[in-house]
């Protein structure tokens, strides 16, 4: 396709930029890296190619692209046990020296108006910091993990629970806004060979036996 002229419209959150130019300025029509100053939006383009300059014979578009911070989501983890939450950048930091730091915000059950807590709730397993965790420019494609456990509180049921486990992050350049981490969602599993050959009993108040036990 031996287009002469290029229109090329870039997209991304509220913002667009459009670059008129031949082909042969087509290097010149990308969208620079410091045109983007938020996390957690989506960039495309749409490529006009003509020609003869002002008469489009073709309109292509591209496929979006996430900027910001990606995560493993959905997690499976046992009743009582510990997973692994992996999160990481979709592109470098623009600027020299700089870092983001991801926090967990809150842990609720998912799709549950008022929930009791009975098969407990999910805790973060750090040390130091609490659950604040950094990633610099230097090493911004690395992937990191969090550890994470379930933890009972109260040991009746099989009930299984999906946890949304909500994030959020700051970046040390204040060039930077985060405006959405995506959530985490986090799902109770349970074999239940744990319930094999087990007994169950219960009393009502007030409870009574017989001399044999009965």
């Amino acid at each position: 396709m031996n287009y002469t002229h290029f229109n090329i419209t870039w997209l991304w959150g509220n913002n667009s930029q459009v670059f008129q130019d031949t082909s042969d300025n087509l290097h010149l029509m990308r969208l620079s890296g410091y045109s983007i100053t938020d996390l957690g939006i989506n960039v495309s383009c749409r490529i006009e190619g003509q020609y003869q300059l002002n008469k489009v014979a073709t309109t292509f578009r591209s496929n979006e692209f996430y900027v910001g911070i990606k995560t493993n989501s959905p997690v499976e983890i046992e009743k009582g046990g510990t997973a692994k939450l992996r999160y990481w950048l979709t592109v470098p930091l623009s600027c020299s020296n700089c870092s983001f730091h991801l926090t967990i915000r809150d842990t609720v059950v998912f799709g549950v108006a008022n929930y009791n807590g009975c098969n407990g709730d999910i805790v973060t397993l750090t040390s130091g910091n609490g659950c604040d965790f950094e990633t610099n420019n230097a090493n911004w494609n690395a992937s990191k993990t969090l550890s994470i456990k379930h933890r009972p509180n109260r040991q009746y049921g099989v009930q299984l629970d999906t946890f949304l486990i909500t994030l959020e992050a700051v970046v040390s350049e204040n060039i930077w806004t985060v405006l959405e981490v995506p959530d985490i969602k986090v799902k109770v599993v349970q074999h239940y060979t744990e319930w094999h050959s087990k007994v169950c009993s219960a009393y009502s108040d007030p409870h009574m036996t017989t001399f044999d036990g009965l």
